[in-house]
């Protein structure tokens, strides 16, 4: 919602690409100082790096106040129970995004996650395209974009954790396909009324498939390569929505220097 305020207030977009991207240089930080982004202690159990782990729970303890040696049952605290399961045999093992071929499981939940991102994100343009004749102003379709996204993630809020990530993501894929197939072969037999309806619902649900294809990655890639196949996902939408913007410039003719 900022990006149209700062586009008024920049200009010229060599002015706005630079304000957009230097905050981007912050994140540079990560690799500098561990203490603004720690690493997932998670990550490093799973991938046996038992001393950075050991590290990074005495950094976490001692920022909270807690001591993880108590000297009254030293037996029973948690860098003892780390001793305890990973012994100094324990080497690191690292893993890769390609070893998820080999699973029988993990790699078909990517596909299908990933592809249902990329619709989500690309049919979006069509549902857009239908609603620009009731008001063709020219941030109207990203404000529109970008106001039934937060509503369809307050809607994922709601509904997600009492019906469940799998139903909600089915329905919503259902939805989606079904406005798309009615605005495709009845647009110009429905009424004004129902086309507007019909490229909202369908707009909102798009929304609601393509954030929680993200949220439901997130859960059931295992943390070894999560970072990895999360990446490929989030690609996947990113390819869809420069699908959509390559649709709208074919539709308007010309070449992209013409425009640009």
């Amino acid at each position: 919602l900022l990006l149209p305020g700062l586009a008024v207030l920049c200009r010229d977009w060599p002015v706005l690409q630079a304000v957009v991207t230097i905050p981007l240089l912050l994140l540079l930080s990560y690799l500098g100082c561990a203490t603004v982004f720690p690493e997932s202690i998670r990550w490093l159990l799973a991938t046996r790096q038992i001393p950075q782990a050991k590290r990074a729970l005495q950094d976490f303890s001692s920022r909270n106040g807690v001591s993880l040696s108590d000297e009254v049952y030293p037996s029973e605290n948690l860098l003892s129970e780390i001793d305890v399961v990973y012994t100094e045999d324990f080497q690191p093992r690292f893993h890769n995004v390609c070893e998820l071929v080999k699973t029988r499981v993990i790699w078909k939940n990517c596909l299908i996650l990933g592809f249902t991102g990329f619709i989500g994100t690309g049919i979006q343009y069509c549902f857009t395209r239908n609603l620009l004749s009731y008001h063709p102003h020219f941030y109207f379709s990203y404000f529109l974009r970008v106001l039934s996204g937060g509503l369809a993630c307050v809607l994922l809020c709601v509904t997600a954790n009492h019906f469940g990530r799998r139903a909600v993501l089915l329905l919503s894929s259902i939805v989606t396909g079904m406005a798309s197939l009615l605005l495709l072969a009845l647009t110009q037999y429905l009424m004004d009324g129902l086309v507007l309806a019909l490229s909202i619902v369908g707009l909102l649900s798009s929304q609601a498939v393509a954030m929680l294809s993200v949220f439901f990655a997130s859960e059931v890639i295992p943390t070894v390569i999560r970072g990895a196949a999360l990446g490929l996902i989030l690609a996947a939408g990113c390819v869809g929505k420069a699908a959509s913007w390559l649709m709208e410039l074919q539709n308007n003719g010309g070449y992209f220097l013409h425009h640009v």
